[in-house]
């Protein structure tokens, strides 16, 4: 009953990357929104990272990145008349192992979380947007990661633009 509103999921737990016991994880996804009308728009989450696995004496990357992205919640476009739920969670980054001795050129690994959809209906109520997804994981082995830039991030949070982010 008190405003702004204190509705936030609680985030995932950690997964036990380990170089050890060799494992690693697809990125998860994310968690889907809050929905109680059946016959209505439906929040789910974006779907996570995958794996990528490269081992090779010499990587030419010619201007392309090695991606293992999580994709963003799905947004509800503001004209539905069901668009009051709770919005979906980004899925998180995946993994990128890469066995690489040489690079001819600069390269890039990129794991990032998806973006938490946005709750944009307008009037309908204050109903949680979703939360970010995580990074994923970038391992490296050979001698020559110097030419090799990594970015692990997480995704950014969706916000509630139809009462102003209240």
């Amino acid at each position: 009953t008190n405003v702004p509103y204190d509705n936030r999921g609680i985030g995932g737990r950690a997964l036990p990357y380990s170089n050890t016991e060799n494992r690693i994880f697809l990125g998860g996804g994310g968690g889907a929104g809050q929905s109680n009308n059946p016959d209505g728009f439906q929040a789910p989450g974006g779907n996570g990272g995958g794996i990528i696995l490269i081992t090779a004496n010499t990587l030419v990357a010619n201007g392309h990145v090695i991606k293992a992205d999580g994709y963003a919640g799905f947004t509800c476009n503001g004209t539905n008349t069901y668009c009051h739920e709770g919005m979906g969670g980004g899925g998180a980054g995946g993994s990128i192992l890469l066995g690489i001795q040489t690079y001819t050129d600069p390269a890039a690994a990129i794991a990032r979380g998806g973006k938490g959809a946005d709750m944009v209906a307008v009037g309908i109520g204050r109903l949680g947007p979703g939360g970010g997804g995580s990074g994923g994981i970038v391992w490296t082995t050979g001698t020559a990661t110097l030419s090799l830039t990594s970015t692990i991030t997480g995704g950014n949070n969706g916000t509630n633009t139809g009462s102003g982010n209240d």
